[in-house]
């Protein structure tokens, strides 16, 4: 009889430590999660899609501003998921001390011009900590927005953001197959003309993620290609808004740690607005309209 017990006790006890581990392993616990500092080199993981906890509500609110157009707004996306960077930022309470009320002005179909008006009331309503600045570079160039005009509505858009106090993130947008056909030289050139005049502000509070190039390593690295993240010609899908959101928090982890973000208001630094470099674009597909 004593032997039977034993036997009960052995398995009971086999039991609860395997739902005890069987809790932790599903991220039942109250422990947060931890996000690869490398994540272009491990599989994404389904972080950015959790919705926050109870537990989460430490940290100063900011509100962030978005503008941009058709993939800075989810399409493609499930619904209740809104895109990359709704889903970045739903995400990074839980790694960092931060806490966001998003507000997601990008336009589908229209490109870096048509804010003009908008734009300034935008600023003065809403009173944005966070502009993040995440045009996808397709609809002016179908459009055939001419360089100088686009890299003087990015520097002014830049400036705007500076004069209001916010922190400026400058996000190249995520691939697409157009990334890799009809636009494989023009998009790149266009991003690389956007961050080199955010960098040309030398202002600490101007922060250049670069998703697009951070993506294609991350297909190459894991030896894919574009299809399986592709919602159509010019949008992501769900898992590409996905990958995209982790390339976008790895960046936030990498340039603000954990601390709340703040605008920094030196006299040396609060209000420069440095031109540009110059950068010659005269051989290149987006010059000629392609």
């Amino acid at each position: 009889m004593k032997r039977h017990a034993w036997q009960w006790i052995s398995v009971v006890s086999l039991l609860m430590t395997v739902a005890v581990i069987q809790f932790l392993v599903t991220g039942q616990g109250k422990s947060s999660p931890v996000l690869s500092r490398n994540v272009a080199q491990q599989p994404h993981s389904q972080l950015v899609s959790r919705q926050l906890g109870a537990d989460h509500a430490s940290g100063e609110m900011s509100r962030v501003l978005i503008i941009g157009s058709s993939v800075a707004q989810g399409w493609k996306d499930h619904p209740q998921d809104g895109g990359y960077l709704r889903r970045a930022f739903r995400a990074l309470p839980d790694v960092s001390n931060n806490q966001f009320v998003v507000y997601d002005k990008g336009l589908p179909g229209l490109g870096v011009t048509h804010i003009v008006k908008q734009y300034p009331h935008w600023l003065k309503t809403i009173r944005p900590n966070i502009v993040v600045i995440a045009w996808g570079g397709l609809d002016d160039l179908h459009a055939k927005t001419p360089m100088p005009v686009f890299q003087s509505q990015i520097k002014w858009q830049i400036a705007k953001a500076l004069q209001a106090h916010a922190v400026v993130i400058v996000v190249t947008s995520p691939v697409s197959r157009a990334s890799y056909t009809n636009y494989k030289t023009a998009q790149p050139q266009l991003f690389d003309a956007e961050t080199t005049i955010a960098k040309n502000f030398h202002n600490p509070n101007v922060h250049e993620f670069y998703i697009f190039n951070q993506m294609k390593r991350y297909l190459t690295t894991h030896h894919q290609t574009y299809v399986p993240y592709m919602g159509d010609g010019w949008h992501p899908n769900a898992a590409g808004h996905e990958l995209a959101a982790e390339l976008f928090i790895d960046d936030w982890s990498q340039q603000f740690g954990v601390q709340s973000v703040k605008f920094h208001d030196h006299k040396k630094h609060a209000f420069q607005t440095s031109a540009p470099e110059k950068v010659d674009f005269s051989n290149s597909a987006a010059a000629k309209g392609v």
